[in-house]
């Protein structure tokens, strides 16, 4: 980092990664779960309607999983001594 920080803007940060690795931890766990799940099932192609309706609902679920990532490693002015939000100036 470039900037130095405050004590009360790095307790932030570490908030926010600590919320992102809570995050990572929880997707991790259910990809290891889904992995689980598709190794104990018999291989078998679904019909064309159920495969597109598992498809929509992955896609949402990544759309959803990117709000959450651009919120959570948004860039920060905030937390740049001189700029006009950070709170101690």
């Amino acid at each position: 980092m470039d900037q130095p920080l405050c004590v009360e803007c790095a307790g932030k940060v570490v908030a926010e990664v600590d919320a992102a690795t809570r995050a990572a931890q929880k997707e991790t766990a259910a990809y290891e779960a889904a992995l689980q799940r598709l190794q104990a099932e018999p291989a078998a192609a679904l019909p064309e309607p159920e495969f597109a309706a598992r498809l929509a609902q992955a896609q949402a679920e990544e759309r959803a999983e990117r709000c959450v990532f651009r919120f959570v490693f948004r860039p920060c002015c905030q937390y740049i001594p001189g700029s006009a939000m950070h709170p101690r100036e």
